[in-house]
C-alpha cells in the first residue's frame, strides 16, 4: 500500500494471512509491545490474526532532521502467540549502542532451514560488510552464489 491504513483496510490484510498470504510491512511505534497495540487495540485486529505474525523487526530512527536521520535494525523478536492483546516470544537479537555490535540472545524456534546453511549464509553477509560491499546489486549477487551452491 502506498500510504497508510488503518481499521478496517488493516483487519482484511490480516485476514488475508489465513489464506496463505504473507505480511511485510512498516508501522510506527517505539517498540514491540505499542506495535501489538496499535494492531489490536487500534485496529480491531484479534489476538488469533495477530498470532500469525512470526517475527517482528525493531528499526530506530536517529538524528533530527532530513539530511541528519539515519536507521539501524535495534531488535529482532520471535512472536509465538498474541494473548490479550500482549505478544509472547522471545528477543532473537538486538544491537548494543555502544558496541556498535549485534548480540544473539535466544536462539529462533521458528527459524526454517538448517542452522548450519543460516550460519553459513550470516558469515557470507559478514564478509561482505566487512569489506564494505553494500551496494543492493552485491547483496543480490551473494544471494544467487549462495542458492547455487558456489
Amino acid at each position: 500500500m502506498p500510504r497508510y491504513i488503518w481499521g478496517a483496510p488493516v483487519r482484511r490484510v490480516f485476514d488475508t494471512m489465513t489464506a496463505g498470504y504473507s505480511l511485510a510491512t512498516a508501522l510506527h511505534a517505539p517498540g514491540l509491545d505499542e506495535t501489538i497495540a496499535v494492531i489490536c487495540q487500534g485496529n480491531g485486529v484479534t489476538d488469533q490474526q495477530a498470532s500469525r505474525i512470526d517475527l517482528m523487526l525493531y528499526i530506530r530512527r536517529f538524528g533530527g532532521g532530513p539530511d541528519t536521520f539515519w536507521r539501524r535494525l535495534a531488535e529482532v523478536h520471535e512472536i509465538d502467540r498474541v494473548q490479550g492483546g500482549k505478544p509472547s516470544g522471545r528477543l532473537l537479537y538486538r544491537w548494543l549502542e555502544e558496541e556498535d555490535r549485534f548480540e544473539a540472545v535466544e536462539p529462533a524456534r521458528f527459524l526454517r532451514g538448517q542452522t548450519s546453511d543460516v550460519d553459513r549464509r550470516a558469515a557470507r553477509l559478514e564478509e561482505l560488510a566487512m569489506a564494505g560491499r553494500t551496494a543492493p546489486v552485491e547483496v543480490a549477487r551473494l544471494v544467487v552464489r549462495h542458492l547455487r551452491g558456489d
